[in-house]
C-alpha cells in the first residue's frame, strides 16, 4: 500500500491555491478595466473554475485520507491491546512464572537468547532453562513453533 505523505499533499494544496489566487487576481484586474469581453478573460475564468474544482477535490481527498488513517490507527491500537491481552491470558493458562513470562515476551519480540540474558542480568544457560520450561508448558518444541501458535491465533482473529 502506498503511503501518502502529508507534507507533499499540503504543498500541492498550497500550490493550487497560489495559482488560483494569481488567476483570480488577474481576472479581477481584467474585469475592472472592462476587458472582460474577449477570449483571454474567458480562458482565465475557465482555468480559475478548474483550479477551484481541483483545490476542493484535493482538500476533500486529504480530509478523507486523514480520517481513514485515524480510523486505521485506532483499530490497530485496539488490535495490539487485544493481542497483548490474549497472549497474557495464554501465559496464565500455561502457569508461567514471572521469569518465564518475561523471557517468553522477549522471545515473541524476536530478541536473541544472549541479548535476553544480558537484559535480565542472568546467564544464557538460565535463559535456555527458562525458555525450555516455557516450551514444555506450551507444548511446543522451539521458538518458531512457539511463535507460530500466537501468529495463527492472530490470523484467525
Amino acid at each position: 500500500m502506498k503511503r501518502i505523505k502529508s507534507a507533499n499533499y499540503k504543498f500541492q494544496l498550497f500550490t493550487y491555491t497560489a495559482i488560483m489566487l494569481f488567476f483570480v487576481n488577474d481576472i479581477l484586474d481584467d474585469f475592472m478595466i472592462s476587458n472582460h469581453n474577449n477570449i483571454h478573460f474567458y480562458l482565465e475564468l475557465f482555468f480559475v473554475v478548474a483550479l477551484i474544482y481541483l483545490l476542493v477535490t484535493q482538500f476533500y481527498k486529504f480530509i478523507l485520507v486523514n480520517n481513514e488513517l485515524s480510523t486505521a490507527n485506532d483499530k490497530l491500537t485496539i488490535l495490539k491491546r487485544d493481542l497483548h491481552e490474549v497472549i497474557d491470558n495464554q501465559f496464565v493458562v500455561w502457569k508461567l512464572t514471572k521469569a518465564e513470562t518475561d523471557v517468553a515476551w522477549f522471545v515473541i519480540k524476536g530478541i536473541s537468547f544472549s541479548k535476553i540474558a544480558e537484559l535480565r542480568s542472568v546467564s544464557e544457560k538460565t535463559i535456555h532453562q527458562q525458555i525450555s520450561s516455557v516450551y514444555k508448558k506450551s507444548d511446543t518444541k522451539n521458538r518458531h513453533e512457539f511463535m507460530s501458535g500466537f501468529l495463527e491465533d492472530f490470523i484467525n482473529y
